[in-house]
């Protein structure tokens, strides 16, 4: 992760506005991958029937943002799922 400092971010109140923008990135791409992955073990593209699917399940809430449950749901699934797409490991140089 790029760290405030490296970014121009210089104050606290900056840091804290850099902070909230990080969270809010990691929230959507997290509720991005649910998503894709409800939307491959049901076979489905169509976004509303992904968003109903999750509400029922517990994982989004009835505005579409993630759940507590959603979130645990990701942090426990997410890594197997990533390490099973892939053929080979790559170790990073």
């Amino acid at each position: 992760m790029i760290q405030p400092y490296l970014a121009g971010v210089h104050n606290i109140h900056d840091a804290k506005l850099w902070e909230a923008a990080m969270k809010a990135m990691r929230n959507f791409w997290a509720r991005e991958w649910l998503m894709r992955d409800i939307g491959a073990k049901h076979g489905t593209n169509d976004v509303s029937t992904i968003i109903k699917i999750a509400q029922t399940a517990g994982l989004l809430s009835s505005n579409a943002e993630m759940t507590e449950a959603g979130q645990i749901y990701v942090t426990t699934n997410r890594h197997r799922v990533e390490v099973l797409k892939h053929d080979t490991i790559v170790y990073p140089i």
